[in-house]
């Protein structure tokens, strides 16, 4: 399976919690998410993202399973 990550740059207050998914978002100088490597998820990394998706405060982060 192969997932990609979206995130909404509106909804973003930038609490820093989505950290935790360091391979795959950064903060830009505004302080707003940016998603990382086109949005691409690896199975290495999905615990670490689904963490930072359940851990922010306003839900900017979603994960789209892509097929196969």
């Amino acid at each position: 399976m192969t997932y990609k990550l979206h995130a909404d740059r509106g909804a973003c207050i930038g609490a820093g919690q989505c950290m935790t998914a360091r391979g795959n978002v950064d903060h830009d100088d505004d302080g707003k998410v940016v998603v990382l490597n086109d949005g691409a998820v690896t199975e290495d990394q999905l615990g670490d993202v689904q963490d930072a998706i359940m851990t922010c405060p306003v839900e900017a982060l979603s994960l789209e399973e892509l097929d196969g």
